[in-house]
Order: structure tokens, then sequence, then C-alpha cells
């Protein structure tokens, strides 16, 4: 991964409503960066420069049924990083509104890690 392709979620709430938003239907989901760029400006969505306008954006949907075991698998190069060294970089809401504006203490950085891959993957990032 280079670094000028990257995407930083400036709004979450804003981001979140517009995945609820391509879920339900209410709003189709933009095939490119350019409509991606369009439904979510920078102030909520940052997409690097080395992502072209042109560039497919993909989306991994669930199986058909909710009564079927399911994963999200994340693209290895989504996780071929480790764990910075440091305090785990959790996104800046989580200190907000889970922890009262207290950083939260992590001792075990990769365990937590893990954790979260297994959390998103397995919930499926709800």
């Amino acid at each position: 991964m280079t670094e000028d392709r990257y995407m930083i979620i400036h709004d979450w709430v804003r981001f979140g409503q517009q995945i609820e938003a391509w879920s339900r239907g209410t709003i189709q989901p933009p095939d490119t960066i350019a409509g991606l760029k369009t439904q979510l400006p920078n102030d909520v969505l940052e997409i690097g420069p080395g992502y072209a306008d042109d560039s497919k954006v993909h989306y991994c949907r669930p199986p058909a049924t909710s009564q079927q075991v399911s994963f999200v698998i994340p693209h290895k190069d989504d996780i071929e990083d480790g764990v910075p060294s440091g305090s785990y970089p959790l996104p800046s809401f989580y200190s907000t509104m889970a922890f009262g504006d207290a950083a939260p203490v992590i001792a075990d950085r990769d365990a937590f890690r893990s954790c979260r891959i297994a959390d998103y993957s397995g919930n499926k990032c709800m």
C-alpha cells in the first residue's frame, strides 16, 4: 500500500449514516471514487490522491440471508502493518463517546488488534 492511498474518516456519524442509507437502499452506493467523493465530501471522508477518480469502489455484502454463518475477511493489505509503537490507534470517537474523554489503556495491543479484527469480521462491522 502506498502512502498516497488512504482513507481518513473525519465525521464518523455522517459516514455511518451514509452506510446505513446504502444498506437500506435509500441511496445508491457510488461505483467510483468520484461518486464517493460526491456523496461524502472531504470533511466527512478524505480519500488519498493515489486513488483515481475513475477507480471502482468495492463493497462486501453478507449473504442473502442472515440465517447463514458469514464473515467479512479483510484484504491482507489492510492488516499487513503490525501494531504501531506507542498507544493503540483507536478512532477518536471511542475516547469521546465510550470512555468519557479518557484515553483507553490497552495492556496488550496485539491481542486487542486481533480482537478488533475478529469483532469486525464476525459481526460484519455492526
